[in-house]
């Protein structure tokens, strides 16, 4: 067990990166841009982090915490499977958007896979460097139950050729909350697919507070896409569909939508 009275040393951001005193069974493992990457023990001190979210999880033990320095930023070629139970939480916020960010360099590879149960918390996803057509996005949760995205924001240009999230079948629990998925496309021929896509089958769903945003000429199937099956017990509190967002559920699902604010033609099709 840890106890760090003033916190993991954060201002701004992530509450577990910022609250004060923070108490844990595991570890928690600081990354900034600038850092060193090196074994275990490296990357417990503040003042000497590691350099990449890679090294962060190779280092940590299930039940550990990976911190994402304010202004972080790192560029991936290859896609990180993320097998352990971790909080990944990014320091920083500026005008509302977090300010450590993953961002992608290929053709065909997306950022990160959840396999391990995984919360990742108040981090920022560009759009592709380069055009993507990889099928799971920039996360990829592979029928892995309980996994959350809370506060980040995903940005979906035309080198996102599918969608920015994936959630695979047969996956329970999964949650997203007070995070943005919004379409940056300025032209119709290369709009994204999707933002958060359910692939088939799921059930106790939860997506509370989050934007779903058109922008200029939107998505090509919908900003947020869980059509593809039969959703058991799917819950949306509080959400938006803005500028002509639209939702898809698949026929047959169970669900309850409470408090939807929509804009532009946003809808609903179940």
């Amino acid at each position: 067990m840890i106890v760090l009275p003033q916190g993991a040393g954060g201002v701004l951001g992530d509450a577990y990166a910022t609250a004060a005193p923070y108490q844990g069974s595991g570890d928690i493992w600081y990354v900034a841009t600038g850092g060193t990457d090196a074994a275990s023990p490296a990357g417990k001190d503040r003042q000497k982090p590691l350099a990449t979210i890679g090294q962060a999880h190779t280092n940590a033990a299930n039940g550990d915490t990976i911190v994402l320095m304010d202004g972080y930023a790192e560029t991936r070629t290859t896609q990180l499977s993320i097998t352990k139970s971790l909080v990944i939480s990014g320091e920083g916020t500026a005008g509302g958007v977090p300010t450590a960010r993953l961002s992608s360099n290929s053709a065909a590879a997306g950022l990160l896979q959840f396999v391990g149960v995984c919360y990742i918390r108040n981090v920022y996803f560009p759009t592709n460097i380069q055009s993507n057509n990889f099928v799971g996005g920039k996360i990829q949760i592979v029928s892995t139950n309980n996994c959350q995205i809370v506060g980040c924001y995903f940005e979906c240009g035309p080198n996102d050729q599918t969608c920015a999230v994936e959630v695979q079948a047969g996956t329970v629990g999964f949650r997203a909350e007070n995070s943005t998925w919004i379409s940056i496309a300025t032209s119709v021929a290369t709009r994204p697919v999707s933002g958060l896509k359910v692939t088939s089958t799921s059930s106790h769903t939860n997506i509370v507070g989050c934007i779903f945003d058109d922008g200029t000429v939107g998505f090509s199937t919908a900003s947020c896409d869980l059509g593809n099956g039969v959703q058991t017990n799917l819950s949306l509190l509080n959400n938006s569909l803005l500028l002509g967002a639209d939702l898809l559920i698949g026929s047959s699902s169970t669900y309850r939508i409470a408090g939807l604010t929509a804009t532009g033609g946003g809808r609903i099709v179940a």
